[in-house]
């Protein structure tokens, strides 16, 4: 039940517990303790490198969710999106070029960031619930709840806020600090 392209071929076993999972590409899902993720897929270069447990999720790209030991239910598509996670972090879409990439605190949950370099500065902040879509949205968040942003480089200015809505290129794109506004 585990396939694997260019990978060590240790865990080809049909008892190892690795059930619907698929790995291609040199490392990909290969230097962790795979205990037993179950229906993830891992395609490129160190894709889901360090992976042991977590269930269902699917990388595709160089060094994407690379430091992923037991997420769960996380999809990062492009060059080393959501590269940083490595732990509690759940339930997130990182698509594009360094899409969340460096995002590393157990709190970040239920996260969407489509477009590149988006969301990129959150590190070992909290940030849950946000949603951004277009190049270089939500670039600058380094900590956030709720906030959404739709367009080329809305609220890439954001830092730190809160249950805001950005809609339209460039909306917001000088506010650094605020909650609870719609910026059209």
């Amino acid at each position: 039940d585990f396939i694997c392209d260019s990978c060590d071929n240790t865990h080809n076993n049909p008892d190892d517990g690795l059930d619907g999972c698929v790995a291609i590409g040199y490392n990909a899902m290969g230097a962790g303790d795979l205990v037993a993720p179950h229906y993830t897929i891992a395609i490129g270069q160190n894709a889901l490198l360090n992976l042991a447990n977590g269930d269902k999720n699917i990388a595709i790209g160089y060094q994407a969710l690379e430091e992923a030991t037991s997420n769960d239910r996380c999809l990062a598509i492009g060059y080393q999106a959501m590269d940083s996670v490595d732990g509690g972090e759940a339930d997130n879409i990182a698509i594009g070029y360094n899409a969340m990439k460096g995002m590393n605190h157990d709190q970040c949950d239920s996260n969407v960031a489509i477009g590149n370099y988006t969301m990129d500065a959150v590190s070992t902040n909290i940030a849950y619930n946000n949603t951004c879509v277009g190049h270089n949205s939500f670039t600058a968040l380094t900590s956030g709840i709720q906030n959404v942003a739709i367009g080329t480089t809305s609220g890439d200015a954001l830092q730190t806020g809160d249950n805001n809505v950005f809609i339209g290129r460039d909306s917001a794109s000088e506010t650094v600090d605020v909650d609870s506004a719609v910026i059209i």
